[in-house]
């Protein structure tokens, strides 16, 4: 974010750089809302994916 900026802005910014890790992300919950059995991979595979976002 650029001086002078809203956080609007750059929270805006932000997702639009980094839009296909946002959509891995969004998959990933997604399947987790239609799932009944949930196993240990993905959550192992939803983890990595958060922390690749919080690093980005």
């Amino acid at each position: 974010m650029k001086k002078g900026e809203s956080a609007e802005l750059g929270l805006e910014a932000w997702m639009v750089e980094h839009a296909v890790s946002l959509g891995r992300w969004e998959s990933i919950v997604a399947e987790f809302k239609v799932g009944t059995a949930h196993e240990f991979a993905k959550f192992s595979v939803a983890l990595r994916e958060l922390t690749l976002l919080n690093l980005n």
